[in-house]
């Protein structure tokens, strides 16, 4: 046998030009008279596919946001014609299996099932839409559970930093920065939750997903499923326009916590959002800052100086606007050390360009992010319910394909001329 000689790196072949699949859009009139479209991504071998029902109203939506929160969290907890526990048998005994999310825009259901029980699993899943129950107890239970999140949540330094800063980002009164509060939860009832999703069964229309091994019979059968929804003539079927960012002055902010054992700080700036000619090289002078293990900020504040486990930074889009968010945890001696450490690399990406190593290092590790969408249908779908939630086209993944392109001189410019560590806000969490 070769002996491996592991001091010696291996060959690496680069990935081709990576194809995005498009999905085929269908548009079904339902029994009520409404539209919904169904989305199709056809690209599994194996007999096994996931619906996705996505309705274009979230927590920026709602008046109270723990109730849109708990309204989709609910819907398994029963319906008129089945328990809490007969959904979750009947579930496990056709290999399916659900969940339920709602983001700041959309409200979705997930169902994962097999190709060859497809009908009946989408039957639960009509009822779970069409007719919950929501049991006194079971919300009760479910408001509690929340609750004590929220409440643990507080006592997260990463979390408290975090919050602090997103209306310094997004404006101080943006829908997109409100968090629910312990007290905000407990106040929400079984009614509420009654309310809200009558209301939006009402006034939205759905997307339907279908992601997988796509048969004539599975698509069928979805199609026949999106006909029933409960979708009247004229409901949203697109998003609402929400207002964009209005981005406070820069400036610092400091989050009292009681017995922690070390600091959190997060720390950003408004950036140009997607529409922006320079916001595709912006990601990628934002990944050679901080957005993958070998990164600028990894490799001195981590690796060099040792002043915390890990830094990060990312370009956070939204239909309103973007924003770079970098977070790191230390020790609370070293928070002015990492903030100081942080605004030195990024003037360095312009004072210092990239070297030829570093460039080769970042096309790879966003080569692979983005085969990582390819990897499996449901990947493939999750990117393509990303996309629809931030605002940007299809086009997107192309898009990010031909900035791996880019050269130091890109990098300098974009960095030079937006990422002014001047412009910087810091918010900390900690202790004292």
């Amino acid at each position: 046998m070769k002996q491996v000689d592991r001091t010696i790196a291996p060959e690496v072949t680069e990935y081709g030009r990576l194809e995005f699949p498009q999905p085929v859009i269908t548009d079904v009139t339902t029994d009520a008279g409404g539209r919904v479209s169904v989305m199709s991504l056809d690209r599994c071998p194996e007999p096994v596919c996931r619906v996705t029902v996505a309705w274009p109203v979230g927590l920026m939506d709602a008046p109270r946001t723990p109730v849109a929160s708990m309204a989709a969290a609910a819907l398994r907890e029963g319906t008129d014609r089945l328990s809490a526990s007969q959904i979750s048998a009947a579930l496990e005994s056709n290999g399916a299996w659900l969940a339920a999310e709602t983001v700041q825009e959309y409200t979705l259901l997930h169902l994962y099932a097999l190709n060859r029980r497809i009908e009946p699993v989408l039957s639960i899943l009509h009822d779970i839409i069409s007719a919950p129950s929501f049991p006194t107890e079971r919300v009760d239970a479910l408001r509690q559970r929340q609750a004590e999140a929220a409440m643990q949540n507080r006592c997260k330094v990463a979390y408290m930093a975090d919050i602090a800063l997103r209306p310094l980002m997004t404006g101080k009164d943006h829908l997109r920065s409100r968090v629910a509060l312990p007290g905000d939860i407990l106040s929400v009832d079984r009614d509420d939750l009654q309310r809200y999703w009558a209301d939006l069964l009402f006034a939205y229309a759905p997307t339907v997903w279908i992601s997988g091994n796509i048969t004539d019979t599975v698509i069928s059968s979805v199609k026949a499923f999106a006909a029933s929804l409960p979708v009247q003539p004229g409901a949203v079927a697109r998003l609402t326009p929400k207002p964009v960012y209005t981005p406070e002055p820069s400036g610092k902010v400091v989050t009292r916590i009681g017995d922690v054992r070390q600091a959190a700080i997060a720390m950003g700036m408004p950036l140009p959002d997607a529409s922006h000619p320079d916001h595709m090289m912006l990601r990628m002078a934002v990944t050679a800052l901080g957005g993958y293990f070998g990164s600028r900020l990894n490799a001195n504040i981590r690796e060099d100086k040792g002043l915390t486990y890990g830094i990060g930074a990312n370009l956070r889009m939204s239909p309103q606007g973007a924003y770079l968010f970098i977070q790191a945890q230390s020790d609370e001696a070293y928070v002015d050390q990492v903030v100081e450490e942080t605004a030195r690399e990024m003037r360095a990406l312009w004072q210092k360009p990239l070297s030829a190593d570093e460039r080769v290092a970042i096309r790879r590790n966003q080569q692979s992010r983005l085969a990582g969408m390819l990897d499996s249908p449901f990947a493939t779908l999750d990117y393509c319910l990303a996309m629809q939630q931030i605002g940007v086209g299809m086009d997107f993944f192309d898009r990010s394909q031909a900035a791996l392109d880019f050269t130091g001189d890109d990098i300098a410019r974009v960095a030079r001329q937006y990422l002014d560590p001047d412009r910087l806000s810091v918010s900390i969490a900690c202790r004292s």
